[in-house]
């Protein structure tokens, strides 16, 4: 039976999409997590109560400062320092021009001159213009511009307010391994050449336990927490046979899901989905997981990370990003994470956010055409590049 089928259709009109399933496993994980709520939010930490580390690790990507530095965790596991901070290495290491080895170069990378190669690149406070410098292997498309100028080097300081994402690169040869949908290698169709991506964000103070990362985009830094989920508003509907395991499930959004571009070219192959068709499963699956009745703390670390999702997608569209349009497959499932998290934040702007930015685009939108159709339904998909 398929989650979609059993859930009733008012209860999917909420979400706007209807979507097959991918199980992910049987049997619900039974996960040890803390439910942070007004009644046990965890107190600000002092900055002397923050381990003092000389470097930190996430993802398989290493950053070193140059001096031990005070450090903490958001309640989706990414870390931030707390004050200016100076990072001397990164592992592995960024490589530039000629110490990319010729016999990793694909076909995207011979179009740049040497000068502009780049490997396991850096990226200081990512616009939301589309622009990226990770990989030499980025391609310029329609809303994205390979900009080589953009990667930053070594040392690299980072003061409060700012974001430092920093990648993986695939190597030729190599092939991607995610949870959901995501495979092949570099240079092969429309895949991305980045293998993963990991965010350190820099504060200018301690954050409590239950704040989420700030949006990647988002130089205002806005912080939300945990315990301002109103978890209350979401449905408890009985649970379907063969539903997905919202622990395993989770996986799916717990790298940052990086997509400031367009076609799937700068979204990171283990980080989330590849193809927008796939973006758009995984999403409505996880907010049709969210309205089930499983136990709080199964469902918990789903809700988190796709909170975070739609707190990332957010950031970008209130800095300018033009949206995520309808383009065939392409574009799909950026629109519900934000409307989701504003929902349970209680923030009215995110919920609604064509309503603040009516020039934003959406797949979802776009592809969606509302009065009589000659089949007698009166919402239609209205094709490949809708409206």
């Amino acid at each position: 039976m398929s989650l979609t089928a059993a859930v009733p259709a008012r209860r999917l009109a909420l979400f706007g999409l209807i979507l097959a399933i991918l199980v992910l496993g049987p049997a619900v994980s039974q996960a040890q997590v803390t439910i942070y709520t007004k009644a046990n939010a965890p107190a600000v930490p002092t900055l002397e109560s923050l381990p003092l580390k000389e470097s930190v690790s996430q993802y398989g990507i290493t950053w070193t400062f140059d001096k031990p530095t005070r450090v903490g965790q958001f309640v989706n596991g990414d870390y931030y320092v707390v004050g200016e901070t100076t990072i001397k290495a990164i592992d592995p290491a960024p490589r530039f021009g000629k110490d990319v080895p010729e016999d990793d170069l694909d076909k995207y990378d011979k179009r740049q001159p040497v000068e502009k190669r780049i490997r396991n690149g850096s990226m200081l406070n990512p616009p939301a213009s589309g622009e990226v410098a990770y990989d030499s292997g980025l391609r310029s498309a329609p809303h994205m511009e390979f900009k080589p100028e953009l990667t930053v080097k070594l040392p690299i300081t980072i003061k409060p307010t700012d974001t430092l994402v920093s990648t993986i690169s695939m190597k030729l040869g190599q092939k991607a391994s995610f949870v959901y949908h995501s495979s092949g290698g570099r240079a092969e169709g429309d895949n991305c050449p980045i293998r993963v991506a990991a965010v350190l964000s820099c504060v200018a103070a301690p954050q409590p336990a239950d704040a989420f990362r700030p949006a990647y985009c988002d130089r205002q830094q806005t912080i939300y927490l945990a315990r301002n989920l109103q978890r209350d508003k979401l449905p408890s509907l009985p649970r379907v046979k063969d539903a997905p395991d919202p622990v395993k499930f989770a996986e799916a959004f717990q790298k940052v899901w990086l997509n400031t571009g367009f076609f799937g070219f700068d979204q990171p192959m283990e980080n989330m989905p590849h193809y927008g068709q796939w973006v758009g499963q995984a999403v409505g699956n996880a907010a049709l997981l969210l309205c089930l009745d499983f136990k709080p703390e199964e469902k918990e670390k789903l809700l988190i990370n796709f909170v975070q999702v739609g707190i990332d997608y957010w950031g970008a569209v209130k800095s300018g990003h033009p949206g995520w349009e309808g383009w065939g497959g392409h574009g799909s499932g950026r629109k519900l994470p934000i409307v989701l998290a504003g929902y349970l934040l209680g923030d009215e702007q995110m919920a609604s956010p064509t309503k603040a930015f009516p020039k934003v685009d959406f797949g979802e939108d776009n592809q969606t055409r509302y009065g009589k159709c000659w089949t007698g339904a009166n919402v239609v998909f209205s094709g490949h590049s809708g409206i």
